[in-house]
């Protein structure tokens, strides 16, 4: 917990999900945790949807609170925090929602990123994209005939949403939209994900696991700086994030289900209360600096 991070040992560790029970309330820990990263400088990544707001039924409502992000802008001016927003949104809208400076932000679930000025875009393979065109074509036939679901293109990736489905239609759903993709994608090259209320479909090693080892190797790189990393999300798509991070960061789940996070916030409006107290920890930590 809160190790030295750097540019050696990226691998992906392979720990199982911790029970609901084996995670830590990270309140209850605080003091604990504050003693492992005392002196270093904090990156925290966070998710959006769902982790630094609310989740809501039409996605273009998702503004940040107002003191979520007064909190977040006193993190960022103490000169010893670091940012990076993590989200399945492309990067063009989440900085519409977030626009903060010296801030990292990745899109598409980290198949995109920006950081210092530079974008960078995984490409996948031609043989994904050529199958991709024939579900998305097959998708939108059957998304025009459904009031419940929502069609999203994000580039290589598409994410069907079914948030104002029935209850009783999310079995039937899931079974046309697998029958769907097997016909079309080879197993190999792509990745489903199941998150809340949406399907994904990406490409094999396109993930927030991959996006946090990159941004932290070019953030690392020809430097000699300690961190402690932070990691917030409440989607399953944060799991590889927390999966990369076991052994090298402190992994939070945001709600409380099984996961391969460490600790967990009881629930997105606590968010704002991990914050506050981080930045009081770094403003302690100012001030004795600042004496010395």
């Amino acid at each position: 917990m809160g190790a030295n991070i750097d540019q050696a040992d990226f691998s992906h560790s392979q720990d199982k999900d911790r029970t609901k029970e084996r995670m830590k309330n990270i309140f209850t820990c605080w003091d604990e945790i504050m003693n492992e990263v005392r002196g270093k400088e904090i990156f925290l990544f966070t998710d959006y949807d769902g982790t630094l707001t609310k989740i809501v039924r039409n996605p273009k409502l998702a503004i940040l609170g107002s003191r979520t992000r007064k909190i977040l802008e006193k993190l960022l001016a103490t000169g010893r925090f670091h940012l990076a927003v993590i989200s399945g949104r492309s990067i063009e809208e989440i900085k519409n929602f977030v626009s903060f400076p010296h801030t990292v932000y990745a899109g598409f679930h980290g198949c995109q990123i920006e950081q210092d000025g530079i974008k960078q875009q995984r490409k996948a393979p031609f043989s994904y994209q050529k199958g991709l065109i024939k579900i998305k074509n097959k998708l939108s036939a059957w998304v025009r005939h459904s009031e419940y679901l929502r069609l999203e293109n994000k580039g290589d990736m598409l994410a069907l949403h079914y948030r104002r489905a029935p209850l009783n239609c999310e079995e039937a759903i899931r079974t046309r939209f697998l029958s769907t993709i097997k016909k079309s994608l080879s197993h190999d090259s792509v990745s489903i994900l199941f998150g809340k209320k949406v399907f994904e479909i990406r490409p094999k090693g396109c993930d927030k696991g991959w996006a946090v080892k990159t941004i932290l190797t070019r953030t690392l790189r020809g430097k000699r700086k300690t961190l402690s990393i932070f990691y917030l999300g409440d989607d399953m798509t944060d799991e590889d994030a927390f999966q990369f991070l076991s052994a090298k960061g402190i992994t939070v789940l945001v709600g409380h289900r099984s996961s391969k996070a460490s600790y967990f916030i009881p629930n997105q409006g606590e968010v704002y209360f991990f914050l506050k107290k981080l930045y009081a920890a770094i403003s302690l930590k100012n001030k004795f600096n600042m004496r010395g």
